[in-house]
């Protein structure tokens, strides 16, 4: 009998999702069972369609914020493909590390990608919630994730990867990052590089121990995240981890780091990441609480990695607020949900030209919808734009109010 998905382990969940996915040949009873196995809503999954060569590969992702998030369910021509997804890192008082034995590694900031072999051999990539790397890389016209990582220089680290996965059914996943992947903490020397933090064992769908992670890199030559520590992760070594990484943080990539421990009853790795109180606790500081920008403009980042075919604010918002979520408390969320529209709308819109063309498209939709848009009802339709697209600062939004509704009653 199928138990709560409360109560199941990752790996546990990948299993049972495997065995319901025996002889399963249509995307319908895919859905289906991703659907019950991890309780998913019909907005949690995402379907796809490709072709690869001479081959169909089709599924779903699970892209839901939980342990399994990006999880693929799919099939290629008529073969089952499943790709374990990689999890949300909480922090430590919120994970299994805390009082167990692990390991630190440093975490460095850019983008989460996983990469694994197709049964044609097709090196294939993902981030996050994604099924793919032939999107648009983030904040790039012209090149994808996948042309980003092959422009790595260090020493041909398309064909060691390539190497490693038709040896191994391994997932391995690791972190793009540089100035063509540019983050909002961080400044970088470097263009584009990566570093190997994770591999899961495809055949068992669980991560292997970053003992033997560290040993495949080396084995294989491939650049790896450095280990900064090992002991008992307790509220001393926490302090003292999170205190160390004020000086260390915001170099060249590094934006803290990663506890990790192996647990042998579940043969499974669980992560922790560590950030210095500074950076935690700096949106408290302030009279007014406020989320700083830049923690906002990063949870835009990532949800736009992740979600490329969203296109307005209120497709953007959801996702923004899911990131944010696991750095705020929930009140300073609400707080900031101007602030929050209001970035969005910056990286959709940069342009005046094009904000004028928004704040005409929302009265039109006022108007439709019967409110005033005349200066006797300003207040109203101010209110309502602010709503829509953010803070503005008043004299701009007064002064676009006024230029649209000029235009309109030509």
């Amino acid at each position: 009998m199928y138990r709560n998905i409360e109560y199941e382990e990752p790996g546990e969940r990948m299993d049972t999702l495997l065995k319901r996915l025996e002889g399963k040949r249509s995307l319908q009873t895919i859905r289906a069972v991703m659907s019950e196995v991890l309780h998913a809503s019909p907005g949690d999954l995402h379907d796809f369609s490709h072709k690869i060569g001479n081959h169909r590969w089709r599924g779903t992702v699970f892209i839901k914020h939980t342990s399994l998030m990006g999880t693929i369910a799919s099939l290629f021509d008529t073969k089952l493909v499943v790709i374990r997804g990689y999890p949300k890192i909480k922090y430590s008082d919120c994970s299994k590390v805390y009082n167990r034995e692990c390991v630190t590694q440093e975490k460095w900031d850019g983008t989460n990608l996983g990469i694994f072999m197709l049964p044609d051999g097709t090196l294939m990539g993902k981030t996050r919630m994604t099924e793919h790397w032939m999107g648009r890389a983030f904040k790039q016209e012209k090149l994808t994730w996948k042309d980003l990582f092959g422009m790595i220089e260090s020493s041909r680290l398309v064909e060691k990867v390539t190497k490693l996965l038709q040896e191994k059914e391994y997932i391995v996943f690791g972190e793009l990052f540089g100035q063509l992947n540019p983050g909002d903490f961080i400044q970088y020397s470097v263009d584009i590089d990566f570093r190997v933090f994770d591999i899961v064992d495809r055949k068992t769908n669980r991560f292997l121990k970053p003992e033997q992670v560290y040993q495949i890199c080396l084995t294989h030559d491939l650049p790896c995240v450095k280990e900064t520590w090992a002991g008992v992760l307790t509220d001393k070594e926490i302090e003292r981890i999170e205190f160390e990484l004020d000086k260390e943080a915001k170099h060249n990539g590094l934006e803290g780091f990663v506890a990790k421990t192996y647990i042998p009853e579940t043969n499974d790795v669980y992560g922790c990441k560590l950030k210095c109180e500074k950076i935690r606790e700096e949106c408290w500081k302030d009279a007014k609480p406020k989320i700083p920008h830049l923690l906002i403009r990063k949870a835009i980042r990532k949800t736009l990695e992740n979600f490329p075919s969203l296109k307005t604010i209120e497709e953007i918002e959801p996702h923004v607020n899911k990131e944010l979520e696991e750095e705020v408390e929930e009140s300073l969320l609400l707080l900031s949900q101007g602030e929050i529209r209001a970035a969005i709308r910056f990286v959709l819109t940069p342009s005046d030209e094009d904000l004028m063309k928004l704040v005409a498209f929302k009265m039109q939709e006022m108007k439709a919808s019967g409110i005033d848009l005349s200066p006797h009802n300003k207040g109203q339709v101010l209110s309502h734009l602010a709503k829509a697209l953010g803070d503005i600062g008043g004299n701009k939004l007064f002064s676009l109010y006024e230029i649209a509704r000029r235009q309109m009653d030509e």
